[in-house]
C-alpha cells in the first residue's frame, strides 16, 4: 500500500502517465523508450512479449485506480485483485 499512500516516493509511471501523455513529442518519445526497455526486460524474464505488455499495463492501471479511491479497503481490493489475476496469468503460462 506504500505506493498508493505515498505516490511521491513510488513509481513515476502511474504518477506521471497523464502528464507524459499531454507532453510534447520529445517527452513522449523519451517515455516510450524507457517503457519499451522495461517491457523488453519483463518479456525476456517471462519469455512472452504480449504478456509483458499486459502485466506492465495492469500494474500501472491498478496503481492508478487504487490511488483514485478514498477507502483503504477498496484500494487494497483493487491491488489484491490485480495481484491475484497476474499470478493466475503467470501460472497459466507455465
Amino acid at each position: 500500500m506504500a505506493h498508493v499512500e505515498q505516490p511521491e516516493s513510488g513509481r513515476a509511471l502511474p504518477a506521471l502517465g497523464a502528464e507524459i501523455a499531454r507532453g510534447d513529442l520529445a517527452v513522449r518519445q523519451q517515455a516510450e523508450d524507457w517503457i519499451y526497455r522495461l517491457q523488453q526486460r519483463w518479456a525476456q524474464a517471462l519469455g512472452n512479449e504480449s504478456q509483458a505488455w499486459s502485466i506492465l499495463s495492469q500494474c500501472v492501471g491498478a496503481l492508478v485506480m487504487a490511488r483514485m479511491l478514498v477507502s483503504p479497503d477498496m484500494q487494497y481490493q483493487v491491488l489484491r485483485s490485480s495481484h491475484d489475476e497476474i499470478n493466475r496469468q503467470l501460472a497459466g503460462a507455465v
